[in-house]
């Protein structure tokens, strides 16, 4: 029971330190702080540098679950390199971010701020850790030119058995993030 509890305090550990009023920092030079408002009124917060040139890539970072925006300045400059367009954002609840984190709704307001802006060339999608579920799960539906994973993981539900060997937690888990079976199913024309 307590771990059903505490499962989104488990997954996402950096929506609680501060919150909404917690500072994500100051954003690396190139970069603009920026606001995004979701379809069902929180208040994300993010950095955004435009691609330097026509035809440059724009990636759209959806980080792991540890830290903030501040945490995460030297690979947003990093990926941003050569002229490459990156938004990175502060997921719901994560300093500078309202909102309560979910599967649902972490980051769709993140690609339609890319895709207004670029709808010309969709962006990639860049996933760290627990963002590579949130990247999966952006892409089925959505048109994206591709997706890059560092450190994904099959399921969230894999992940806590492998954390919790002796408690049933695959029944109970809201955030499952199960990437193995999104993209193991029908293929989707981007």
């Amino acid at each position: 029971m307590l771990l059903f509890l505490a499962q989104r305090p488990l997954l996402y550990p950096g929506a609680w330190p501060g919150g909404p009023d917690a500072s994500p920092g100051d954003p690396p030079p190139g970069f603009r702080a920026v606001r995004l408002a979701t379809e069902d009124g929180e208040r994300l917060a993010a950095w955004w540098r435009a691609p330097a040139a026509p035809g440059r890539a724009v990636l759209l970072y959806s980080p792991g679950n540890a830290g903030t925006l501040a945490h995460r300045r030297h690979r947003a400059a990093a990926l941003a390199a050569e002229g490459r367009g990156l938004l990175v954002l502060s997921y719901r609840g994560y300093a500078g971010s309202t909102g309560r984190p979910s599967e649902e709704g972490l980051a769709r307001a993140a690609h339609a701020f890319v895709a207004e802006r670029h709808p010309e060339a969709p962006p990639v999608l860049f996933g760290g850790s627990l963002g590579s579920g949130v990247a999966v799960r952006l892409a089925s539906g959505r048109r994206v030119a591709g997706l890059v994973f560092e450190a994904p993981f099959s399921s969230a539900v894999d992940v806590a058995r492998a954390a919790f060997r002796f408690v049933p937690v695959g029944l109970p888990m809201r955030d499952r993030f199960d990437s193995a079976a999104r993209i193991g199913g029908p293929a989707r024309r981007c």
